[in-house]
This record gives C-alpha cells, structure tokens and sequence, in this order.
C-alpha cells in the first residue's frame, strides 16, 4: 500500500501538478483496505493515509499531498470515504479540495488532464455516507468558496467554483492554446481554421458536460443550494462589468469563466417549467438581480419601477425563478458580452488594415503588422467560442423559453397595464436579437430542424402589437433588423420562417402600420450615430416592405393606410431621404471623377503632399458613394411600386410640388448636359448603373403621368424645370434603348401637356405680379391662397407650414412644439386674397377679349 504513494513523493513526479504516472498493478488503495487484515495493521495504514492526505510529509504550500494523484489516477473515491468515515478529520478533504483547486487553475484546454480533476471533484461532491453529501457541504464551509473582495479579478482567482469553469479558448487568457493551434495566421484555409475550432469544442463540450455535472451535484443538496445560488449571483454582480460598452478589461472576470458559467446555467435552466417562475421576480425589494431602478426598461421609467417596487413585499424566490434569470443574466455578460467585444475587434482590424494599406503611418507600420496578426490570432479564438454549435444550440433553446414567458405575460392584460413586461430591462429583448442575428447569419441549419422558434413569434409581436412593447427606438430597429435578416431576399433558406410570421394574424393586423410609423419615427433614434443610423434602419424597412408588397393581404394593408396622416408623413420622409442620397451620391460621383481625371495627368502642379490628400479623399468618396448608391436605389425602388398602385396618396398638395422638384433635378443631373461629370472608371466598382438609375426614374413620371397635381407639379419647379428637360430625356433614352415605343409616348403626352401648363403659368405670374406685400408669404415671399397665423404672430400660407411640419413639429420662429391645430385661420385676408385673384383674373380675360385692362 505504502510503495506506490513513496513513489509518488520522488523528484519530478505529479509535483509539477499537470501529469500523474502510475504504478502497472496497483489497485485502488480502498479495494486493498476492504480485505481482511489485521485490526492493528489496518488502523496503521488508515492513519498513515490520512497523513498522506493531510500533506504532513510534504511543505504545505509547495507541494500536493501525496495521495491526490494516486486518487487522480485510479479515481479511487472511495478511499476518502474511508479516512472521512474512520478518522472523521477535516484537514484530509480540506487538503484534497486545495489541491484540486490548485491543479485545475494549471489547466489548458488543449491538454486532458482536466477531465481527471473535474472528475475526481464531480465523484467527491456526490458521494454520500448515511444519506448525506457530506463532502459537497464541507466544500461549502471551506474559507475560499466564497472568496470576500470585490474586485472581480480576485475573486475569480481565489473562490474555489471559478477555478473549474475557468478554461478558456480566448488569445487573452490562454496564449499557450491561441499559439498551439494556430501558429501561423495568414493564408489559413477554411478547413484548417475548421479543424482547430474542432479541437476547441470537443474539449469545451467534454468540460462542460462535467461542469454541469459538478453543479447540479451541489445544487440537488438542499443544504448546499441557498449558498451556491449566492455564489452565482455574486458571481453575475461581479460580472456585470461585461454587459457594458466600457470597462477595465484587467480587473473583470474573464470571458472564458462567464461563457462557461452560461454554458452550464443554460442547461440547468432547461429543465425548469416557465409556471414555476416568479413574475414580480425582477420587481421585489430583495431581488438578487443585477439591476437599477433606473437601469432602461422595455416601457416603465425609474418613478414607475421604484413605485411597482414598494407595493410588493419580500419573498423568497423558488430555484426555479433564480435559475431562471440567472440564465439570463449570464447570457448577457457571458455569450453577448463576447459578440459585442468580437465585433468591435473586427471593426479595429478594418481600420488597421486600412492604414497600412493606405500609408497613413508608414513609421509606425512594423508595429501595426504586429498589431495585426495578435488580433488576427485573437479573433481566430473569438469565432471558436462564438461559432460553437453546442453553445449557440443551447442559447437559443433558453432564449425560446424566455420568449415563451413573456409571450405569456400579455395574457394578463395589455402590455400598458402589465407591469411585469412594461419593467422587464431592456437587454432581455436586445441579447435575443443579438442571438438570433449571429444564428441566423452562421447557422441557419438550426432553424430547418425545428418549428418556427417562439422568439421569432415574440419579434413580431413587438412590431405588430396595437399597444407598443418597446419604447426604445434602438431595439425596436433591433427588431426590425431581424425581421431584415428572415426576409428570402436577404436569407433565402429562411423564405418558409418569414412567410409563418408575416401571415399570422397579428402582422395582418398590424405590421405595416407599425413599420410605416416606424420608418417616420426612426428620423432620431437617441444616439450619437442616429443620423447615419436611420439610413441603415429605413433600408432594412425598405428590403421588408418589398417583400410585404408582394403578398395581396399586406397590400391591402398599404392601400388602406395611404388614406392616413401617417402615409403622408411616410412619403415626406422618402421624398427627403431621395434628395439627401441622390445629391450626395452624385456630388461623390462627380468628385471621383475629377480627380480620376487628375490622376490621368499625373497631379499635375500637386505637391506629394497635396497628393495624398487627393488620394485619401478619393478613398472617401470611393467608400461613401457605395453605401450612397445602395440606399438610394432601394428608396427610389420604393417609390416605383408605391406610386404604379397607390398615385393619388402622391398628389397631396404638401408633397408633389417636393416630389416633382426631386425628379426634375435628378432627371436633369442624368440627361442633361453636365451628365458626362457623372462617368467615372469601373462604375460596377462603386455600385454605379446610371441606365438603371435613369430608368426608375423615368417608371415614376410614368406612373403619375396622369394626374394633373403632377403636371402641375413639374412645372412649378423653378430650380431643374425648363422647356427642354423632358424633350432631352426623352431623345437619351430613346437612343439608349432604356424603354418601349410606349412609354416614350406616354412621356411625349407629358411633355405637351407641360408646356401647355408652362405657357398658362407665365400669363398667369405675369397677372399676379405686384401683389400686395400683406398678400405674400412672410417665410417664402409667394402669394398666399390659404393663409394662416402662428402663435409668434408670422402669417404664411398654409401650404407653406405643412411642409415644415411635415419634417419638424415646432414653430419655424421659436423652434418650439407646434402642431397644426395651433394655427390661426384667416377668413378675411383669405377672402381679399381671392377677390384680388379673381380681379386680376377677369382683367385678364377682358384683355383677351380686346377689352382695356384696368391698372
């Protein structure tokens, strides 16, 4: 018995903690006390193993004791049993459970030594003598279980659970395994990257599993459970620096224990029935949840919440309701904290790619290559611990049952009344959509294996529901960005998803409503960014909206809502979004071009200096004209579809006049006779089609051809608008080729009904020349028709405020709210006005008829 742990003790053996040979032919130690033996002998031997046990033989801080690798090796469990049963001495499972600790917080991923410890660690906590988990409760009572510092770092080194959930495949926390399997990275194939993520999920499947093991084993002790959950939620309080854009990366716990601690609470969360979970849970007074009344809410403010808060009392929670949102929690320090953080390396290893291609800082190029190829290596890890089948399998699995809870919240009422969905923090809804973005993008697979998942059933019922769920703006275009993602022209294998969702009943009922109203609304979405933001957001709309088109029942929907404000303020919206994207697109085009031709001449009279300037700004343009063009072309697409069905929601006085001038100038910038500003080398580079481009254009003059506000319309237009617009676009296209006999004729109708109108309106200006200055419109100095009174005491034509209003609901003077009701009616300069209209109108007429016309 005594020869194989003598042998134990030699120089060079399980000492150095990560590798345990055995002896051939030793059994375990148990087995050999269990014969018969002399009562003496065996009380020797017994004694003599607990000393083993307890270190006596060896420096206490230096070394293992003796026995921990033979019980490593042979996983001989039992004779722990045997010492705690007959000599009942704390030291020996204290010392054992140190030296696991020890040895686990040596281990690395690529290694397999770690089964053993988790093993061994599982075996102990579930052993049980007289019925109880004796070990697993004075692993409880140990002084570091629960180590006492807030600084997180620290507690994650020192508290005994973190040190067996702590392996880890990231670059930061285990260099040895980022070097290991990927000590080159550049020109990695495909298949290489494949196989060395391969190892990293064997080996993090293999761990977990016996993580899940470990913690279940101590959470089905009922003695043990209450300070395991505490633990837990320390652990998540600690963490919670994870969730937030901005940390100190040195101090917080590790991403590898926090995407582990998911890992293994996603599994015990998926054994819980949803009726079991508490639904005031996140509003009670003793609630252990990470979160501030003030913290963002779907719907409540901080004075709601705290109110909600001081009508409940204290309750203790179920586990089912800690593990729960524990699970919750952990997905969003843990899964999503670590996409956030990918994505921004992604976005940093762009722009350092882009400076050293461009030359930007050539003195400091050896330092960015070295920069390049660590965060190259880094990301390489990332995609490993993101790209996980198993952990992404898992995720949304629990995300389905959180979407089945809060579908199960508006049973209770409408969502203004139910306070437990109005309280519910913000991120539980935007890590879902996090979630389902990457899932969908990089796994779609998952979605052909199951029904339509419920957390997509909860997205549209965000986006349709009569009362609104979210307030935020932000991650109701979150929203709207994973139904972009469903969308078959986006995603094909997901056309059956997307058809299930837009045809239940809620987005019959609702959806385009919501989205139109969203499209008007997303003009400011509270951040930094939200001007370049809303284009994005409105693209996504309009990929969406396209598809919606294309089904008779959401059709209807749009038919309906044109006869509604909201329609009017929706085409407001896409009139001045036109405008912005066609200019900048242009103006960026035209500039390309002019320094392409530059370039032909060699900078010419340009210093080196001038030069990179030059060249940096055509990689500006270059970048911007593509995003520019994109946008604009799925605007202008829009308006294609939406006025061949739906002409008349167009005519609206406050609209066509817009309209027609945005036409007319870029029908103007296309055919007339600047245009050739607009060639530039490789267009397919930049997106650039400008017969596609001109064609569109000409499909909406088509499709409100007929409509006389529109003929109108064209010729007020004082900026783009003369005689010889139309008959130039009319020769280009024809000898382009672009349309039919047909539609050429169609346009040649509109031409001579504009020159009609043309011929009128210089008569007609030329008769209402002179007119009283009490007449004008104070802001655009034309004559009034329909005159109004601010509340500032400026009188314009109504027309003329209903424009503003449309883009901005303040008075133009005072820039303060102001809506159209606030206006004053005039119906005594009004009837002047139109008397004096009507006179010079009669002398007209006289004059015609060679009557002398009175001045």
């Amino acid at each position: 018995v005594c020869g194989p742990s003598s042998q134990f003790l030699s120089a060079g053996r399980p000492l150095c903690g990560l590798r345990v040979h055995g002896v051939a032919g030793v059994t375990h130690i148990s087995e050999l006390l269990s014969r018969s033996h002399p009562t003496e002998v065996r009380a020797i031997l017994v004694h003599y193993l607990g000393l083993l046990a307890a270190g006596t033989f060896t420096a206490p801080m230096s070394a293992l004791s003796p026995l921990t690798p033979h019980l490593l090796e042979s996983g001989d469990s039992g004779l722990v049993t045997v010492l705690w049963q007959e000599l009942q001495l704390t030291s020996e499972p204290s010392r054992l459970f140190t030296d696991l600790h020890t040895l686990m917080k040596r281990q690395r991923l690529t290694e397999t030594f770690y089964k053993a410890v988790l093993q061994m660690i599982i075996e102990l906590v579930e052993l049980q003598i007289d019925g109880v988990r004796v070990f697993a409760r004075f692993l409880l009572q140990m002084e570091n279980w629960n180590y006492n510092t807030e600084v997180p770092v620290l507690f994650e080194r020192l508290s005994f659970l973190p040190a067996f959930l702590c392996l880890s495949p990231f670059a930061s926390e285990s260099f040895e395994v980022a070097e290991e399997l990927f000590p080159v990275v550049d020109n990695l194939s495909p298949e290489e990257v494949l196989m060395s993520h391969r190892v990293i999920h064997t080996a993090l499947d293999v761990a977990r599993d016996r993580q899940y093991q470990l913690l279940y084993s101590l959470l089905r002790e009922p003695q043990c459970r209450p300070e395991v959950l505490r633990l837990l939620w320390r652990c998540c309080r600690l963490g919670s620096s994870r969730g937030q854009m901005q940390f100190d990366e040195s101090s917080a716990l590790s991403e590898g224990f926090l995407l582990n601690l998911q890992a293994t609470l996603c599994k015990l969360a998926a054994k819980i029935p949803l009726d079991k979970v508490d639904r005031a849970f996140l509003l009670r007074p003793d609630c252990p949840f990470p979160i501030k009344d003030d913290d963002a809410r779907l719907m409540a403010n901080a004075g709601e919440v705290a109110a909600w808060r001081g009508e409940l009392g204290t309750e203790a929670a179920s586990f089912n309701t800690q593990g729960f949102f524990l699970a919750a929690y952990a997905h969003h320090i843990g899964l999503i904290a670590t996409l956030r953080k990918h994505k921004r390396r992604l976005r940093n290893l762009r722009e350092a790619e882009r400076i050293l291609d461009s030359g930007e800082q050539a003195q400091n190029a050896d330092r960015i290559r070295t920069f390049l190829n660590s965060q190259k290596r880094a990301k390489l890890c990332d995609q490993a611990a993101i790209y996980h089948e198993s952990l992404l399998r898992d995720a949304m699995f629990y995300y389905d049952q959180l979407a089945d809870w809060l579908l199960s919240l508006l049973q209770y009422g409408e969502p203004q009344q139910c306070k437990e969905l109005r309280s519910l923090p913000e991120f539980f809804l935007e890590d879902m959509c996090e979630l389902l973005v990457l899932v969908i993008e990089f796994q779609p697979g998952y979605f052909k294996q199951t029904p339509v998942p419920r957390c997509f059933r909860l997205v549209i019922a965000a986006l349709s529901h009569p009362y609104p769920l979210v307030r935020n703006p932000h991650l109701v275009s979150k929203l709207v960005e994973i139904l972009f993602y469903l969308d078959p022209t986006v995603q094909p294998r997901m056309e059956a998803q997307f058809q299930d969702l837009v045809m239940q009943q809620w987005s019959l009922d609702g959806l385009v409503t919501s989205l139109l109203q969203f499209y008007v609304e997303v003009e400011s979405t509270g951040s930094s960014s939200e001007f370049y933001d809303k284009f994005t957001i409105r693209y996504h709309l309009a990929t969406i909206f396209h598809s919606l088109w294309a089904t008779h029942l959401h059709r209807e929907q749009f038919r309906r809502q044109s006869q509604n404000p909201v329609f009017v303020r929706f085409v407001n919206v896409l009139i001045n979004d036109a405008t912005y994207l066609l200019d900048e697109s242009l103006g960026c085009l035209k500039r390309i071009r002019e320094i392409q031709d530059l370039a032909d001449s060699g900078f010419q009279g340009c210093t080196a200096e001038q030069q990179g300037e030059l060249k940096q700004e055509l990689n500006n343009n270059e970048r911007q004209v593509k995003s520019y063009l994109t946008l604009s072309l799925k605007t202008v697409e829009m308006f294609n579809y939406l006025t061949q069905e739906l002409p008349r929601a167009f005519m609206n006085g406050e609209l066509v006049e817009r309209l027609a001038t945005m036409l007319n100038y870029n029908l103007k910038q296309l055919c007339g006779s600047k245009c050739n500003t607009l060639k530039v080398r490789s267009p397919d580079k930049y997106g650039w089609e400008p017969r596609s481009m001109l064609s569109n254009f000409i499909t909406i003059y088509l499709n409100l051809a007929a409509q006389p506000e529109f003929q109108e319309a064209i010729v007020n237009d004082e900026r783009s608008y003369s005689e010889s617009l139309l008959p130039q676009a009319i020769e280009r296209i024809r000898r382009a080729g672009i349309r039919s006999e047909m539609d050429l004729q169609v346009l040649e109708r509109l031409r001579k009904r504009t020159d009609e109108i043309a011929n009128a309106r210089r008569q007609v200006d030329l008769d209402y020349d002179n007119a009283p200055d009490e007449f004008m419109d104070e802001m655009m100095f034309t004559l009034m028709s329909d005159p109004v009174e601010l509340p500032t005491g400026q009188i314009l034509d109504r027309a003329t405020i209903r424009r503003h209003l449309l883009n901005s609901a303040t008075n133009p003077y005072s820039k303060m709210p102001m809506s159209e009701s606030d206006l004053k009616e005039l119906p005594e300069l009004r009837n002047r006005i139109a008397a004096w209209k009507a006179e010079r109108d009669a002398e007209r007429r006289g004059g015609a008829r060679g009557e002398p016309m009175q001045h």
